[in-house]
Formats: C-alpha cells, structure tokens, sequence
C-alpha cells in the first residue's frame, strides 16, 4: 500500500479504519453532507456510533471516505453505500473509481443488492445511467 505520510492510502482500492482516528476529518466532511440534504435525520455522532459499535464500515484512502453497511429488506441481503465524500469535488470516487471494488466486497459479504440514496438528481441520474442502478422508489416529503 502505498501512503503520503498519513497512513491512508494515497493509491489503489480503500481500506477500513478506525472512526476514532480519522474522525477528525470524516466529521467535517459528514457535516457537509448532512448539511446538504434536509431530509437525513442521523447526526454525525449517530454515523460515528454505527462505525464504532460494527453497524457500519468506515473506508477510507487520501482523499474519500465511505461509509457502508449491511442490512435486511424483507427476505433480500442490501449492501448500502451510506455515505460518501471526496476531498475532490466531482471526482465520483464513491460511484466510479470505486463502485467496482464495492460491488465485489458485496458479493463477497452475500448481499443480494446494493444500494445507495441521494436527493441529487444528476447524482441519482449519474447511478442509473452509468453503473447499472434502477429506480427503486421516489419518496416524495410534504413537510408540516
């Protein structure tokens, strides 16, 4: 593997790593996120929670993270890519530059289906027009 000084990776596929230790810079960048869509409810102290009590997988290199989890719908194993964020906007490290090494690790842990969410449109556009993903559902949200 090869690193910058940091420890991450700086090139090749993700690896998992510890919250606490990077949480110092997976926060800001959850911050963002969860700033940008007002319809998730988890706090970053929740996404935290989940990685370190093995809900939830933290990877990472030198410049993205993802956070994935396992879960159940109905009688089918989902494979969720729960958060992502690059330090290089636009980039599509989460959906191109690593998708392949996400659905392999899918296949691997016998999930029957991946699945990611957003409320971007061209990011959502992005998923089904290049990586093979289909519209599940639209949940349309009437705030009161």
């Amino acid at each position: 593997m090869e690193e910058n000084g940091t420890g991450r990776p700086a090139t090749g596929n993700p690896v998992v790593a510890d919250i606490r230790r990077e949480w110092h810079w997976v926060r800001p960048g959850l911050e963002e996120i969860l700033k940008g869509d007002p319809y998730v409810y988890e706090i970053p102290e929740d996404v935290y929670a989940a990685c370190l009590n093995g809900s939830a997988t933290l990877w990472i290199t030198d410049s993205f993270f993802v956070i994935t989890t396992v879960f159940h719908d109905r009688c089918k194993k989902g494979f969720l890519l729960w958060y992502a964020w690059s330090k290089d906007r636009g980039s599509k490290h989460s959906s191109e530059g690593m998708h392949q090494f996400f659905e392999d690790l899918a296949v691997d842990e016998g999930c029957d289906f991946m699945q990611s969410q957003t409320s971007r449109e061209p990011l959502a556009d992005h998923f089904v027009e290049r990586l093979g993903y289909s519209l599940k559902t639209q949940v349309l949200v009437k705030t009161l």
